[in-house]
């Protein structure tokens, strides 16, 4: 039996390898794929490196690993993965959330997914700031606050960008959050340059843009980025 991922004879050696990946509810969960671009595929519990599906005896019970297919009208390769309350799963097409049916514990059996909007994000890895899920879409202009609105029982995502997508141009590289002392979003543009995107009150949905030039390249302040956030 071949492994979850593995090369493909003529594809190469990275041909079938994942395009997005999350920690959640103790699984290892990987997602997207050149030859299964909307399939999300999650270890056994607390056993990362087991993905099968079945026990010695090819029997499905509860701890194996899951493994599912986004049932869409369209092909919408997954993008990203974030794992906060449920699992949310970022496509080139609607965004989705990963729930149970009648239990906490997502199993082979137990699970179903729920599309909470139709924007389509990139694949730059989005940032969850407070309750909030921030992306990017497609167009690496526009930056998009998912969360769930009490009032209307439905999920939003908000364009928090509206007032200004002349500031994130010509594209987004990468952003993170930088909670204190000030809550900022910083951002690398295409252009190699770092922007400080400071996030206004909701109400007004507005990015400001304040200049800040440091001369590092966006590859340098991407592994900033990560080293600051471990």
């Amino acid at each position: 039996r071949l492994g979850a991922w593995y090369g493909v004879e003529g594809g190469g050696a990275t041909a079938h390898y994942p395009a997005a990946v999350a920690f959640h509810m103790e699984r290892l969960y990987f997602g997207g794929g050149l030859y299964t671009p909307q399939t999300v595929q999650g270890s056994r519990p607390g056993d990362f490196p087991v993905f099968s599906p079945t026990d010695d005896e090819d029997l499905v019970t509860d701890d194996m690993a899951v493994m599912f297919s986004l049932a869409t009208d369209e092909l919408n390769s997954i993008v990203w993965l974030k794992s906060t309350d449920s699992l949310y799963i970022g496509t080139i097409g609607p965004e989705f959330k990963l729930t149970v049916t009648g239990s906490e514990v997502i199993t082979p059996s137990n699970f179903q997914f729920q599309r909470i909007s139709n924007y389509g994000s990139s694949r730059i890895e989005p940032q969850f700031i407070g309750n909030s899920i921030i992306f990017s879409q497609n167009s690496l202009r526009t930056l998009r606050e998912l969360t769930y609105n009490f009032s209307t029982d439905k999920y939003v995502a908000q364009d928090i960008s509206v007032l200004g997508e002349h500031l994130t141009a010509p594209g987004l590289n990468s952003f993170n959050f930088q909670q204190e002392p000030h809550s900022i979003i910083w951002a690398t543009q295409q252009v190699d340059d770092l922007q400080r995107l400071k996030s206004l009150t909701r109400s007004i949905s507005l990015l400001k843009k304040d200049p800040f030039s440091t001369g590092l390249t966006s590859q340098r302040l991407k592994a900033i980025f990560h080293s600051t956030t471990k």
